[in-house]
C-alpha cells in the first residue's frame, strides 16, 4: 500500500472545519491542524433596524441547521497534533516553526485568516487552499452568496488552487459545481458545494504530487470581488425572492447551457 500523503492544515473552528479536517483524514496523513480562533468582529454584520437585525439572524441560523442536516454533529477533530492559535497570529515564527516540526509534504488551507510570508515562501507551490466559490467568477467573501443574489446558481461551487501572495489569485487545480436539486435552498447548496470540494481533496493531492495534474492560471481580471461589508437584509432579501421566483427550477432546465457560459476546470 502506498505510503500516505502528510500534511498539515491550516482552518479555523467551526462545524464546517471539523468536517473538513475528519473527511481527509481518511485518505491523507494529517501530521498537524493548526486552528485559528474566529473574533466576533470577523463575523459581525452591521443593520439599519431590529427588522433586519432578524432577516440576518435568521440566515445565518439556516446556514447552521443546514450544516448539521448534511455533514452531521462532529463535536472534535481528528486525534492529530493541534495548535490553536487566537485570530490574526496565524503567520507567526511560532506557527512556521510547529509546522516545519512535522515536516508535513503539503499544507492545507480551509477557512483560515490570510496565509503570509514565511510560511507562503517555505512552502511555495505545496500549500493548497480550498475556496468556496467558482474563481475568478466570484472571489472575496460570501462566494457561494453573491451568485444567487444574482440569480447565477451556475457560479456556486468550489475551487482548489495554489496559495500565493496576491488572495483568491493562485493557479487552479480543479473546481467543482454541487449537485443541486430543485428543493435545495441556500444553505444546502453551499453545503453541497463544500462536501464535494473536500471529497476531491486527497485526488486532487495525489493527482499533483504525481505530476499529472497541472495548475492552470485564472484570469482574475474578469468576475466579481465583494466583501463583508457588502453583505446586508437587502441582499437576503433578494436571494429569497429569487428562490420564491423559481431560481432554481430555470436553473435546472437549462442547466448545461448555463454552466457552460462559466467554464471550469474539471477534475479528469
Amino acid at each position: 500500500m502506498a505510503e500516505k500523503i502528510k500534511v498539515v492544515v491550516i482552518t479555523s473552528n467551526q462545524l464546517r472545519h471539523r468536517y473538513y479536517v475528519n473527511i481527509i483524514s481518511q485518505s491523507l496523513d494529517v501530521c498537524g491542524i493548526v486552528t485559528e480562533e474566529k473574533s466576533l468582529a470577523t463575523i459581525q454584520v452591521s443593520s439599519s433596524s431590529a427588522e433586519d437585525d432578524e432577516v440576518i439572524n435568521k440566515h445565518f441560523k439556516n446556514r447552521d441547521e443546514a450544516e448539521v442536516k448534511l455533514l452531521g454533529q462532529i463535536d472534535s477533530f481528528p486525534n492529530a497534533p493541534l495548535l490553536q492559535m487566537p485570530f490574526g497570529k496565524i503567520n507567526t515564527e511560532e506557527v512556521i516553526g510547529w509546522i516545519k516540526e512535522k515536516q508535513p509534504d503539503y499544507i492545507l488551507l480551509y477557512g483560515s485568516g490570510i496565509i503570509k510570508d514565511p510560511i507562503l515562501n517555505y512552502y511555495e507551490n505545496k500549500i493548497i487552499n480550498l475556496h468556496l466559490g467558482l474563481s475568478p467568477y466570484y472571489r472575496g467573501s460570501g462566494t457561494n452568496f453573491w451568485p444567487l443574489v444574482f440569480n447565477e446558481p451556475e457560479c456556486v461551487g468550489a475551487t482548489i488552487h495554489l496559495a500565493v501572495r496576491k488572495v483568491d489569485a493562485g493557479s487552479i487545480l480543479c473546481q467543482i459545481r454541487p449537485d443541486i436539486n430543485k428543493k435545495d435552498k441556500t444553505h444546502e447548496i453551499g453545503t453541497k458545494a463544500l462536501m464535494r470540494g473536500v471529497e476531491a481533496i486527497p485526488i486532487v493531492l495525489e493527482k499533483y504530487k504525481l505530476g499529472v495534474l497541472k495548475p492552470k492560471n485564472q484570469d482574475i481580471s474578469q468576475g466579481k470581488v465583494y466583501r463583508l461589508a457588502d453583505f446586508n437584509a437587502s441582499v437576503v432579501k433578494k436571494v429569497i425572492d429569487n428562490f420564491s421566483n423559481g431560481m432554481i427550477e430555470s436553473y435546472l432546465l437549462n442547466r448545461k447551457i448555463r454552466d457552460d457560459r462559466f467554464p471550469i476546470i474539471e477534475l479528469i
